[in-house]
C-alpha cells in the first residue's frame, strides 16, 4: 500500500477525532510510549478506555492525518501490547490489539492501536491517574465519569469457572483428590461423616469446581495430573522459584506445575526461612523469630495463584534473596494504584477467578496454624518497610504519627502499643540509616 493509499484508507476509517479516536504523531516510541503524563501513548490509551474504547492512530499529523511515520523503537506488536497491559492498570487484554502499516513507497510506519472499553467498575490508569478526553485535551477523570464507571454492573466472566469438556476424573491426581476430600471435611465438620459417602464428582460439585458433572479450569489447576496441564493451554500453569545471590546472580531455580493442591507445599519448601534475632529494647535477651511468618508466606502464594490473569500466559514467580522473597504474577493491580489501595475503605468488590479464589480461601487444612496467624497476624520487617516507602512515595512524605497510624493495626496483636511504636521506630531508623528515607527539614516527618 502506498503512502497516499494508506492515508486515504485511514481518513475513510478514522475520519474524525473524538472520544473514540485520536490521531498522534509520536515520531519516536522511545519517549512517546511511556513519557510525560497527558502526552504519551499510555495516557491516551487510558483516556479512550475510560469512555467506550476506541482507536489511537500513531504516525500521522494531528488534525490532518497526513502520514509522518513513527519509529517503533524495536517494539514488536506483541511486546507493545504486553507493555500496555503492564503500564495501564486495569486495561483488559481482550480486544486490545495493534495494526501495523508500512508504506511500500516511503517505508513509513503507522500503528493503529485498538483499545477495548474499560471493564465494569474498573477505570484504566496511566501514571497512577485515570484519564479522559474533554474536547482536545486530556484531563484526569472527572468525579462524574468516575462515579459512572464505579456504578456499572460487575463483570460476569470468570476464567477459572469455565468447564473443559474433554477433562474427566481420570485426569485428576488421586492424592490431590483425597487431600481435597480431607480439607472439605475439615472446613465443614458437621458433614464430615457424610462426605465420605459422596462420589468424587459430587464432592467437586459441592466444592464449586465442577458444574453439572463437568470439571472447571480451577479443578485442573488444583487437582489435575501434570499430564493434564495441556488442557489449560495457552495459559501457563507454572510457579517458578529463583534463588539470587548477593551479587544479583542466579544460583538456583526450579519449576512447579499442577496439581497446585500438592505442589504449593513443595514450592514453599524451597524458601530458606532462616532464624532472626531481634533485640526489642529494654532487655539483653534477643527474640528469635523466623524470617517469614509461615501462614503469611503461604497466603501470598495462594493469592498469586488464585488471582493471576491466566489469559496473559505468564507464570507465578518467587524470587528469593538473602533479605526477601518477591512474588509476582500476571495481571494488573485491581485498585489501580497503591494510593487507591491505601485510601480505599471498603473491601475490594471484584476479584479475578472467583471460583478458584473462593476455593483456595476456604480450604485451609492447618487449623492450629490458622488460629495462631489470626491471633498474631503480622508480616516480616521487609514487608512493613516496603509499605513505609510506598506510602511516602504516594503522598510525598508523612509525619511519624501518620506512619504509626498506618502500621500499628497491622502489627502483631501480641505486642503492646508501646512495643508497636518502638518496632515502628526501629524500622524507620533502619531505613534512615540505609539512606532509603530521610527526615524533613523541620525534622517533624519523613
Amino acid at each position: 500500500m502506498t503512502e497516499q493509499e494508506l492515508e486515504q484508507n485511514l481518513i475513510k476509517q478514522y475520519s474524525k477525532e473524538n472520544e473514540g479516536c485520536e490521531w498522534k504523531e509520536f515520531k519516536n516510541m522511545k519517549n512517546g510510549f511511556n513519557g510525560h503524563e497527558k502526552d504519551d501513548v499510555i495516557s491516551y490509551v487510558s483516556a479512550l478506555a475510560n469512555m467506550e474504547g476506541g482507536h489511537l492512530v500513531i504516525g500521522v499529523e494531528d488534525k490532518t492525518l497526513k502520514i509522518v511515520g513513527t519509529n517503533t523503537y524495536n517494539y514488536t506488536i506483541q511486546q507493545a501490547v504486553l507493555r500496555l497491559t503492564d503500564l495501564c492498570a486495569n486495561l483488559s487484554s481482550e480486544g486490545l490489539n495493534i495494526e501495523e502499516f508500512v508504506t511500500d513507497d516511503t517505508q513509513k510506519t503507522v500503528w493503529v492501536i485498538h483499545i477495548p472499553k474499560h471493564q465494569p467498575k474498573l477505570p484504566v490508569y496511566a501514571h497512577n491517574k485515570a484519564w479522559q478526553r474533554i474536547e482536545d485535551s486530556l484531563v484526569e477523570l472527572t468525579p462524574e465519569r468516575l462515579n459512572a464507571i464505579l456504578e456499572e454492573t460487575s463483570p460476569t466472566y470468570d476464567w477459572s469457572a469455565e468447564t473443559i469438556a474433554e477433562v474427566t476424573l481420570d485426569d485428576l491426581e488421586p492424592k490431590a483428590l483425597q487431600k481435597a476430600r480431607e480439607e472439605y471435611k475439615s472446613v465443614h465438620p458437621r458433614v464430615a461423616d457424610e462426605v465420605d459417602t459422596w462420589y468424587d464428582m459430587e464432592l467437586l460439585g459441592r466444592a464449586g469446581v465442577a458444574v453439572k458433572d463437568k470439571l472447571t479450569r480451577a479443578a485442573v489447576l488444583l487437582l489435575g495430573k501434570p499430564t493434564a496441564v495441556h488442557f489449560l493451554a495457552p495459559s501457563v500453569a507454572t510457579v517458578t522459584w529463583v534463588l539470587i545471590d548477593g551479587q544479583g546472580e542466579k544460583m538456583d531455580y526450579e519449576h512447579f506445575t499442577i496439581p497446585f493442591m500438592l505442589t504449593v507445599d513443595e514450592t514453599l519448601a524451597k524458601i530458606r526461612n532462616l532464624n532472626q534475632r531481634i533485640l526489642p529494647g529494654g532487655t539483653l535477651f534477643p527474640d528469635i523469630v523466623k524470617q517469614y511468618d509461615d501462614y503469611s508466606i503461604r497466603e501470598i502464594l495462594h493469592n498469586a495463584i488464585a488471582h493471576q490473569d491466566y489469559t496473559m500466559q505468564k507464570r507465578v514467580t518467587m524470587v528469593e534473596t538473602s533479605e526477601s522473597v518477591t512474588f509476582s504474577n500476571g495481571g494488573y493491580f485491581l485498585p489501580g494504584s497503591v494510593r487507591n489501595a491505601i485510601e480505599q475503605t471498603d473491601p475490594q468488590k471484584y476479584y479475578r477467578n472467583y471460583v478458584l479464589s473462593a476455593y483456595t480461601a476456604k480450604t485451609v487444612d492447618d487449623k492450629e496454624l490458622k488460629m495462631e496467624y489470626i491471633r498474631n497476624k503480622s508480616f516480616n520487617y521487609l514487608h512493613f518497610k516496603d509499605m513505609i516507602v510506598q506510602y511516602l512515595r504516594s503522598f510525598g512524605g508523612a509525619t511519624r504519627a501518620e506512619l504509626n497510624m498506618l502500621l500499628q493495626s497491622k502489627l502483631s496483636d501480641v505486642l503492646t502499643e508501646e512495643q508497636k511504636i518502638r518496632k515502628i521506630g526501629n524500622m524507620l531508623f533502619a531505613l534512615k540509616h540505609k539512606g532509603v528515607i530521610k527526615l524533613s527539614e523541620k525534622k517533624s516527618g519523613f
